[in-house]
């Protein structure tokens, strides 16, 4: 065979590409320091909804981790959800990738909302879109880019959900 190396061209691209998508830790989505309004009454479980790498349980424990350090409700409740007062639930609908290269962008679009747990109706929700472009400076590494693209990207997300949230009245 004259060019076996460009047989491998699309094996290495997809291996890049899979390592780039790997899933993400629930560290690398939480926001930094943040204010948010006057505190919640009542306690709050975390619904979250996707796939790899973004959603399921890794997203819950970020958002449910970003809800404990704010303080904005009196407390999360990690089992079923008839055990508390508030329920939040986040649905990663899209999430939109550059293959790799010398810069990697990332948007991700999650629903939210929230609704009194003896409810089915929403008493707010919201769709919010970001994203993310990481460049050589934030890692020289491509196979890192992705992760840390979209780890911004959806790190952004929660936080926008976590100021619009706290913009909320209640009680």
């Amino acid at each position: 065979m004259k060019y076996p190396s460009l047989l491998l061209a699309p094996i290495s691209l997809a291996a890049l590409l899979s390592s780039a998508c790997a899933g993400l830790e629930p560290e690398s989505m939480v926001p930094g320091q943040l204010q948010v309004g006057d505190p919640h009454h009542g306690s709050v479980h975390v619904d979250a909804l996707g796939s790899k790498p973004v959603g399921g349980q890794a997203l819950a424990q970020a958002v449910a981790t970003s809800l404990a350090t704010t303080h904005m409700f009196d407390s999360v409740v990690e089992s079923a959800e008839e055990d508390s007062d508030w329920v939040l639930t986040v649905t990663v609908t899209d999430l939109e990738r550059d293959s790799p290269g010398l810069t990697m962008s990332t948007k991700t679009t999650i629903d939210w909302s929230l609704r009194a747990a003896s409810a089915t109706k929403s008493v707010w929700s919201q769709t919010i879109v970001t994203g993310y472009t990481a460049t050589p400076d934030d890692t020289p590494f491509v196979e890192d880019r992705g992760r840390l693209a979209t780890g911004h990207a959806v790190r952004e997300n929660i936080r926008r959900a976590l100021v619009a949230l706290g913009e909320l009245e209640l009680d």
